[in-house]
């Protein structure tokens, strides 16, 4: 199956997950997916351009955005990742 990835960071500029996303976009022949737990209501206008960013890589449906997570949902989160 796929490789999953989690990123536990709040959708801030700081945290850069343009970085991540550009990085993983050059790994495209492989198969993987990210899950990127954490607010995304602390900057809604960084996030929306995170979620559009992922859209003009092509990583829409390679990267889930769940929010912030409980710490029940977050320990699943961690348990299912590689």
């Amino acid at each position: 199956g796929d490789v999953a990835l989690l990123s536990v960071a709040n959708l801030i500029p700081r945290k850069n997950h343009r970085a991540l996303f550009e990085a993983l976009s050059e790994l495209r022949d492989l198969r993987w997916r990210l899950v990127c737990a954490g607010d995304d209501r602390l900057d809604p206008g960084h996030a929306r351009r995170l979620r559009t960013l992922t859209q003009a890589l092509g990583l829409a449906d390679r990267i889930e955005f769940t929010g912030a997570l409980g710490p029940d949902e977050l320990d699943v989160r961690y348990r299912c990742s590689d």
